[in-house]
């Protein structure tokens, strides 16, 4: 007989080679023990893991439990209770179904398992390492099941040496028991992590008040329910309001029939559907649950169940984006007061409508005033003789008045927020108390002398200086102005900081909490002050002098936007230091001057005058213009006057 080439691996060698697919981290273990705990009928299950689950995971559920023949099968490859021909996996219900995790974890560790079946006077306790059986009989214990996981990848030190650190292990779990538990508010789910307990659900069957315990108050108190049907697809469960928006898509929980996957399509039909609703870097936080026909996904796609495949993606999408658009519509009906029935009234002669002033008025010019009687906005506006209100809607003249030059002594600067610009002669006021110390910079003068002429929109400083017109972006100039701050307090030996009287309190998910661990020394540098508050909670008690006086929820909300840019960081040093200036981004928009916000905390020509001592006011960190300028000439050439 020939010599073949091809041979059948031994069990040991197929089993170390499968659970490579099925076990990956602590993390995957933990997912397969508790979805059995679930699939067997319990309504609590504790989660007890040790050194991030390296060193010990221990599940123990009050479910139906296994007989002393189960036991034993339970550990072998494609031995399970919940499919028995081909005709099941069209119609899957159940979390597992593919008998190939607790083979697959024996197979890597030491493993144990403990159970009693109900009605049975004894339970059964077996033991095993590796491949090798270490002990099996007949012992006393509670009705359901504990499985015991010890030594995790003992035989396999390459897959073992990949493991991270034990917090990363741990907020891995933690986020993964945390999206179960969410899917099983009738399951009391208590998770207990190097003796400290964690997280325990109330198993009421409220998926409020779960979300409220798993997520925290940040998120139920911000929450938009949703319910609807789509196609015979129902979609059901919780938004977070576009206000509460996140730096990542860590808070996107998606459910198909109680299975918590990953889905490119429900992700993209979420923030589709959020477009016109927050801003483009942000990200949409829900719990949304599909219920539909089982026939119509695929859940076999693979061996840890987190990918699934549709029948149809469009219907899919469809369905999540409308429940969620309608959802969204909502906030502003919310917020929109009910129109009165209409009256039919004859028609009436109109009465001439009172002007509508747009600038105090100032002194003005004949020919101006002259100029503006024959002005309307339906004349700008409309094509048609008339208003939408059938009238002619004048303009006050003081919208033509010349602006007052920097020497004035009351210049216009807003409608709503006056500043008093110093005389020519006069020394520049003394800056506000959060940016006292100032340090060296190369100045690049746009212009020195200049007259600020007003606020647009409340969101554009228009300034005259010489023969050019300048529009600054308020926001995004005082976005640039506190990024290089932080910057520069980076490179000093002790990083100026203000002591805030209470701290603040941050909640954050697990992997933002290690991801706020992990760069805790950086964020430092810059000024700020945290310290472990908790679980998953930090307190805040200081922050850079640039940020003295602002309010604490915009204070807890950067954090929370800094968390979330710093999970994308890795141990390289050039990826450590992207995610750090991308945090240091997202913190500085946050404690911007707000477009279209009333209430200033700088006054405008401080804008102006410290934004004129950057090396770079082209573009704010996020990549907008700060300014657009204008000439005389390309004015002029607007009105056809050149």
């Amino acid at each position: 007989m020939e010599e073949t080439i091809i041979h059948v691996l031994d069990p040991q060698t197929a089993n170390l080679i499968a659970a490579g697919e099925v076990v990956d981290r602590p993390a995957s273990v933990v997912k397969e023990l508790l979805e059995n705990a679930i699939d067997a009928g319990s309504n609590r299950v504790t989660v007890e893991i040790k050194g991030g689950g390296s060193s010990l995971i221990r599940v123990t559920d009050n479910g139906k439990g296994m007989s002393r023949d189960d036991v034993k099968l339970s550990v072998k490859r494609h031995a399970t209770s919940k499919i028995q021909n081909p005709a099941d996996l069209d119609a899957i219900f159940t979390l597992g179904f593919r008998g190939e995790a607790l083979a697959a974890i024996s197979s890597v560790s030491r493993f144990s398992i403990l159970s009693r079946k109900g009605g049975d006077d004894m339970g059964f306790f077996m033991e095993t390492e590796g491949e090798t059986l270490l002990s099996a009989d007949e012992t006393g214990a509670p009705e359901g099941t504990t499985v015991r996981v010890e030594n995790l990848f003992f035989n396999q030190p390459a897959r073992r040496k990949f493991l991270k650190r034990d917090a990363t292990e741990t907020a891995a779990v933690t986020q993964l028991v945390e999206r179960i538990a969410l899917s099983h508010p009738e399951e009391s789910i208590q998770l207990i992590t190097d003796g400290v307990l964690k997280l325990q659900t109330p198993g009421s069957g409220d998926l409020k008040e779960t979300v409220y315990t798993v997520l925290g108050r940040d998120f139920s108190d911000g929450m938009l329910p949703l319910d609807d049907t789509f196609n015979s697809i129902r979609v059901s469960g919780y938004l977070c309001r576009p206000e509460h928006a996140r730096a990542n898509r860590s808070l996107q929980c998606f459910y198909i029939n109680g299975r918590y996957v990953r889905s490119k399509t429900c992700m993209f039909a979420l923030e589709d559907a959020h477009k016109s609703y927050m801003q483009s870097d942000k990200f949409p936080a829900c719990v949304l649950f599909l219920t539909m026909d089982p026939k119509t996904v695929d859940v076999n796609v693979h061996p840890a169940k987190l990918e699934v495949r549709f029948g149809d993606e469009r219907v899919i999408y469809n369905a999540v984006y409308f429940a969620v658009k309608n959802a969204l519509e909502t906030i502003t009906n919310a917020f929109s007061k009910p129109s009165p029935t209409p009256v039919y009234q004859p028609a009436v002669p109109e009465k001439p409508p009172e002007q509508l002033t747009i600038l105090p008025s100032l002194a003005s010019t004949p020919k101006l005033d002259a100029m503006a009687e024959k002005v309307s906005v339906k004349d700008l506006f409309s094509p048609k003789p008339t208003s939408a209100i059938g009238g002619e809607l004048r303009v006050s003249s003081s919208l033509f008045q010349a602006a007052t030059p920097r020497e004035a002594a009351n210049p216009v600067v807003s409608l709503e927020v006056p500043v008093t610009t110093p005389k020519a002669e006069e020394k520049p006021k003394a800056e506000p108390m959060a940016e006292a110390r100032t340090r060296p910079t190369t100045t690049m003068k746009l212009f020195s002398d200049y007259t600020i002429l007003g606020l647009l929109f409340k969101t554009y400083i228009l300034v005259e200086a010489g023969d050019n017109f300048y529009m600054i972006d308020k926001h995004a100039a005082h976005e640039r102005i506190l990024y290089e701050g932080f910057k520069q307090s980076r490179a000093l030996p002790d990083a100026p900081r203000q002591e805030l009287l209470e701290p603040v309190t941050v909640t954050v998910s697990p992997l933002e909490y290690d991801a706020l661990e992990q760069y805790k020394e950086e964020i430092e540098q810059t000024g700020f002050s945290l310290s472990p508050f908790g679980e998953n909670v930090f307190a805040l008690r200081a922050v850079p002098v640039q940020l003295t006086g602002k309010p604490l929820d915009t204070l807890a909300d950067m954090v929370k936007g800094m968390a979330g840019d710093l999970m994308g960081g890795g141990r390289a040093s050039n990826r450590k230091e992207e995610a750090l200036n991308k945090a240091l981004y997202s913190a500085a928009c946050r404690a911007a001057l707000k477009a279209g916000s009333d209430d200033l905390s700088h006054d405008l020509q401080w804008v102006v005058d410290k934004l004129l001592e950057m090396e770079n006011v082209t573009y704010c960190p996020h990549g907008r213009p700060v300014l657009v300028k204008l000439s005389r000439q390309q004015v002029e050439k607007l009105f056809s006057r050149i």
